[in-house]
């Protein structure tokens, strides 16, 4: 799993996220609020991604395609909802 680093909607501070374990949410470095969990997953990757206690929402593109016009809305969807294990 490649890192992706995802900047803390609270504090700011930048954080450096690998997938943590399946029971578990990343949490800010700094101030410990939960993060967006926002991951390039690829076809190896996947399947790991989908191993969590919180529900996954999937966007699917492709390489050399521009990026999907929903993924600003998802990102925000990400921020508002991180840390919760429930709609």
């Amino acid at each position: 799993m490649e890192e992706s680093v995802v900047h803390c909607p609270r504090c700011g501070a930048a954080n450096r996220l690998k997938s943590p374990a399946p029971d578990q949410t990343p949490v800010c470095g700094k101030c410990k609020s939960s993060l967006p969990w926002v991951l390039n997953a690829t076809d190896i990757s996947f399947r790991k991604e989908l191993e969590t206690a919180v529900p996954v929402l999937v966007d699917f593109w492709a390489n050399g395609a521009r990026l999907s016009r929903y993924a600003p809305v998802l990102e925000e969807v990400a921020r508002d909802r991180a840390g919760r294990s429930s709609w």
